[in-house]
């Protein structure tokens, strides 16, 4: 039992560390803050403080097919007016973020301007063009 408690206790503390440290709204805001301009490029590569190989963006105009067929399982529990972002290390899900697409007033926060429904990253290609539009971070690929 000990040994259990031992194993456990890092674990959920690396969960509750990432939690905050992960969040990509975060990330993006405070890059900006550092940059201080309007626009500025965001290297998901090495922003991200942990480690992964693959990265997955999914628009709300996915279908719950094409996820299917592009991991041969739902990796998560999917919204059709959401859009996600998926990491995986070693073909397994190690973080997840989504954002609801509902309209807002005040609208605020991270979106991204990708066209495919579904879109596969690697380290190599993770670069992005951030712009903020009034209180909006537009996140758009620079391809290499």
């Amino acid at each position: 039992m000990k040994k259990i408690f031992y194993i456990f206790i890092p674990i959920l503390l690396q969960c509750c560390i990432c939690s905050s440290d992960c969040d990509i709204d975060n990330i993006v805001e405070s890059t900006w803050i550092s940059q201080g301009r309007k626009s500025f490029e965001l290297d998901f590569s090495i922003s991200m403080p942990f480690e992964w190989d693959t990265m997955y963006y999914i628009s709300s105009r996915c279908s719950i097919d094409k996820i299917q067929e592009t991991f041969g399982y739902i990796p998560f529990d999917f919204v059709d007016v959401a859009e996600y972002i998926l990491f995986f290390k070693n073909n397994k899900l190690i973080y997840i973020q989504k954002w609801y697409l509902f309209p807002a007033k005040n609208k605020k926060g991270v979106t991204f301007e990708i066209e495919e429904p579904i879109k596969k990253f690697c380290l190599a290609n993770s670069v992005f063009s951030v712009n903020r539009i009034n209180q909006i971070f537009v996140l758009h690929p620079i391809k290499h």
